[in-house]
C-alpha cells in the first residue's frame, strides 16, 4: 500500500534584497532566508555600452543645427571668394 505524497519545493523565490523564499506545494513558505556573501573575484573587462534612451537621443539631437546659428547668410550678390569664405565658416561650425 502506498501513502500519500509528502511536501516539496515548488519554487525558491528571490526577493531582490539578497534573500529567497522557499514556497512549498501545500502553499507554506519557508524564509526569506539571507543569502551568505560570496568572495568577490577579480573585476572583469569593461562591457560594452548600453543603449542610449529615446529621450538622451532626442536632446542630442536638439542642438546639433545650433552648431550653425553663428553663420550669417550670404547677400544675393555675393561673389565667389565670398561664398568659398562663407563655406569655410559653416564647416568650421558644424565640426565638433
Amino acid at each position: 500500500m502506498n501513502g500519500n505524497d509528502g511536501r516539496s519545493i515548488i519554487n525558491v523565490r528571490d526577493n531582490g534584497n539578497n534573500t529567497i523564499t522557499v514556497e512549498m506545494s501545500d502553499g507554506g513558505t519557508y524564509g526569506p532566508f539571507t543569502l551568505p556573501a560570496g568572495p568577490e573575484g577579480p573585476q572583469g573587462p569593461q562591457g560594452n555600452p548600453g543603449e542610449v534612451s529615446a529621450q538622451q537621443l532626442s536632446d542630442a539631437i536638439a542642438t546639433t543645427s545650433a552648431n550653425s546659428n553663428a553663420v550669417d547668410t550670404l547677400a544675393a550678390d555675393a561673389d565667389q571668394a565670398a561664398i568659398i569664405a562663407k563655406l569655410n565658416e559653416l564647416i568650421n561650425a558644424l565640426r565638433r
